[in-house]
């Protein structure tokens, strides 16, 4: 058990490492939806540092942000390190449709503007459009979790035996046939019936990811036991693995776990 928890791990810190690898890729050999993704984070992090009263990666300072806060943006498009304004655009709605954005979307919320002041408050319509499209983001987070199981999962061809299959007892002797039903109608054991069944883990919430929560981090149909280390930021939460080994990993791999 403690080697299978092990190679787990690896898979993990393997796949944590691809990820880092892949940020690091010369242009020419990345995926152009990967450097389209690395581009608007690099966008968002951009508005983070210019205005760290309206934009924040960490989630008790997330704020509702000023409707039209993309017409101050312009005006402000030339001390915005190159970035192209259809770019502040992509990033600004990926901010604002991530789960942390939408969790403070809440009526009577204040919205601020590029420096932080107050400009006018969140209303019932925006509170609950919000959480619509919180339903639907999770939910969208859930297909894909379950499309890599699948894409992951061993296939078969129809002739194929599954490993562990050692093929039937076929005896030529019918009386031999006969010998074993008998011997096998008569040695059947009872299951314990102080059997407990087994907890299987539930998909985790971003809200239920509290420092210290007791997770499993699934990889390739399996899991490796751990404990968050940090919240959630943009639908991405870090781990401590059991074996003291710290991951970064999406909201939509980790499971709660039921002792």
């Amino acid at each position: 058990m403690e080697n299978q928890e092990k190679r787990i791990e690896t898979e993990v810190v393997a796949e944590a490492q691809t990820a880092k690898a892949d940020s690091a890729l010369p242009e020419t050999d990345k995926d152009p939806q990967a450097m389209r993704r690395e581009s608007i984070q690099k966008a968002i992090t951009v508005l983070c540092e210019k205005f760290p009263k309206a934009f924040s990666l960490k989630q008790e300072e997330i704020k509702p942000l000023k409707i039209g806060i993309i017409n101050d943006l312009k005006e402000k498009i030339s001390e915005l390190d190159g970035i192209s304004l259809s770019k502040i655009r992509a990033a600004v709605r990926k901010y604002t449709y991530s789960i942390q954005y939408l969790d403070v979307v809440k009526e009577g919320a204040k919205r601020v503007d590029l420096d932080g002041n107050e400009v006018s408050e969140v209303t019932k319509e925006h509170e609950d459009y919000s959480q619509e499209q919180k339903k639907l983001v999770l939910e969208k987070l859930k297909e894909q979790s379950k499309l890599k199981l699948k894409i992951n999962k061993p296939k078969f061809a129809k002739n194929d035996k599954k490993p562990g299959f050692k093929g039937g007892f076929k005896p030529k002797n019918k009386k031999v046939v006969s010998e074993v039903r008998v011997k096998r109608r008569f040695t059947f054991t009872k299951p314990a019936s102080n059997v407990k069944p087994v907890n299987a883990p539930v998909q985790a919430k971003v809200e239920d990811l509290v420092k210290g929560t007791s997770v499993l981090v699934s990889s390739n149909n399996r899991f490796v036991k751990g404990s968050v280390s940090e919240e959630p930021k943009l639908n991405t939460v870090t781990i401590t693995l059991d074996t003291g080994l710290t991951v970064c990993v999406p909201v939509a791999r980790v499971m709660l776990r039921k002792e």
